[in-house]
């Protein structure tokens, strides 16, 4: 009887249990959506797309209260970390390239990648060396032919910008002569930041870098292949419906119209998303 009585006081204190076990659950249930309401959404961004990303960014938060933590790099350096595993809820890659192959390895879906805008490319140079008036792009050969002038450009095995670089370096015999003296940076913000110092006098960098001066040559866009970046979305299934908004949002007439005095080209037609 001893074993029989106590036996079933067990199930009497379990069955008492069940309704605080359920309001618990509920509690904590609620508390983790709160929690994930209050979450930054977390954004890997290009090197290059940096300051409008903290633009849109902050104009976002503004109009949403939903806070945004932008990780910035080289778009290779941050396909690789997403690729080991590292949790961003957005991929803002300077090319398509990255973003299509997350789509292979499975990392994403084909339905999880957008274009968002197209890059322009820009040569900065020191006016005290070149004549901006009469310097073209017939000259790149003799400019690093026949001098050793150092040179700066983003990596082209890791950044899309250092790509297009090679391209217009690649049209004569300018690339092979300034290999000696070419600095390559991570990304597209070190080659600017080497020109910035005065450790080269020429660098390939992101228009969007170079808005406001005048010390700048706009490379033609027929000298290399169109930058298209894509983005990929890479949150987890319970916070996919947040990344989408942003996605909206940066793809929206609004925001579109502003890249292009950011120094990008609008990769949505004019009147779409309005």
């Amino acid at each position: 009887m001893h074993c029989r009585r106590t036996h079933g006081v067990s199930w009497a204190v379990k069955a008492a249990a069940l309704p605080m076990m359920f309001f618990a659950m509920i509690f904590v249930s609620c508390a983790f959506a709160t929690q994930n309401d209050e979450d930054p959404l977390k954004i890997a961004v290009s090197a290059n797309f940096s300051q409008p990303a903290k633009q849109i960014a902050a104009l976002y938060t503004e109009k949403t209260g939903i806070p945004v933590r932008i990780s910035v790099g080289s778009s290779g350096t941050l396909f690789a970390q997403i690729s080991r595993g590292a949790q961003f809820d957005l991929f803002l890659s300077a090319d398509s390239a990255r973003p299509n192959a997350l789509i292979t390895s499975g990392k994403v879906n084909a339905d999880d990648v957008f274009p968002y805008a197209k890059g322009q490319l820009a040569l900065m140079v020191d006016a005290n060396l070149f004549d901006m008036d009469t310097l073209n792009w017939q000259q790149l050969d003799d400019v690093f032919c026949g001098s050793s002038q150092r040179l700066a450009i983003a990596n082209p095995a890791i950044a899309p910008y250092g790509v297009a670089a090679k391209k217009v370096l690649s049209q004569g015999n300018a690339w092979e002569c300034a290999q000696a003296s070419m600095v390559k940076g991570n990304n597209v913000i070190q080659a600017y930041q080497f020109f910035e110092s005065g450790n080269v006098p020429v660098a390939f960098v992101a228009r969007s870098l170079v808005v406001d001066r005048n010390d700048i040559l706009e490379v033609p866009s027929h000298l290399h292949d169109p930058i298209v970046q894509s983005l990929a979305i890479t949150a987890l299934q319970d916070n996919k419906h947040r990344a989408n908004a942003f996605v909206d949002f940066l793809l929206s007439a609004e925001i579109q119209q502003r890249l292009v005095a950011l120094g990008y080209e609008t990769i949505v037609e004019p009147g779409a998303n309005e």
